[in-house]
């Protein structure tokens, strides 16, 4: 009975820290460099343009926000649906992208970024959204 518990509780606390941690195979970052974030309105029109294109119903990504005072925010993609040509088709898509977006401030594409709670502000909050 004691070992049975002891596995339960193992069991318990490695599905927990999996769940604290995810490694996101793209994730997009809006930056500010005084005067707010540049506007996401290219990232979603090549969202919906990609969607359409390969036969999606909906993307989604998981809002991270706020990362600092002036409306910093990431956008996470785990693309865990997609199959792995597709995966590379939409990266390399960002990868054209993200240069285009200047106004304002920056955005950034990280690869295969592991995101620790304890590594974001304690302000942050995390939110799914879904691109149709």
């Amino acid at each position: 009975m004691k070992q049975l518990f002891i596995l339960l509780t193992c069991l318990f606390l490695i599905k927990t820290s999996a769940i604290a941690q995810q490694k996101y195979p793209v994730v997009v970052q809006f930056n500010s460099h005084c005067c707010g974030v540049p506007s996401d309105t290219p990232l979603i029109k090549y969202i919906k343009t990609f969607r359409k294109q390969h036969h999606r119903k909906s993307l989604s990504a998981i809002r991270i926000a706020p990362m600092g005072r002036e409306g910093e925010y990431w956008l996470a993609f785990s693309l865990s649906t997609m199959k792995q040509a597709n995966r590379i088709r939409f990266i390399q898509g960002l990868e054209t992208l993200i240069p285009t977006m200047t106004d304002q401030g920056s955005v950034q594409l990280v690869k295969d970024l592991e995101i620790l709670p304890a590594d974001l502000p304690a302000t942050v909050q995390k939110k799914r959204i879904r691109f149709r």
